[in-house]
């Protein structure tokens, strides 16, 4: 399976640009399908891209990694699943409710009054 991202990069202004960020991506064992000025389209055969790696070296040369919103909402919604499901994360008490009673119960069946 091949994974298809498309980077969107701050100050790519020349093919000088191009040139050193096509240079930099096949130095970690990326290569751009397509590079324009501003974009980047990579094809990974890697279940997961290191971005974090990607946008270290792009900041080493003057460049920003910028996220599109889809993308940044489905990193906030990953990190926030992540922190719930880590097992640390407690939920604020208009979350939580009593617990009811079994079906099986005869107070379930018939409520008190």
């Amino acid at each position: 399976m091949t994974n298809v991202i498309k980077l969107y990069i701050k100050g790519m202004v020349c093919e000088r640009c191009i040139a050193v960020i096509k240079a930099e991506l096949r130095s970690i064992g990326l290569v751009p399908e397509k590079i324009e000025l501003g974009e980047i389209t990579l094809i990974s055969a890697a279940a997961r891209v290191d971005m974090q790696l990607i946008d270290s070296k792009l900041r080493s040369l003057g460049f920003g990694m910028l996220q599109d919103r889809k993308q940044a909402v489905v990193n906030e919604v990953r990190a926030l699943v992540e922190e719930v499901y880590s097992g640390d994360y407690d939920f604020p008490s208009h979350f939580r409710r009593e617990p009811r009673p079994a079906m099986g119960s005869a107070h379930a069946a018939f409520p008190s009054r």
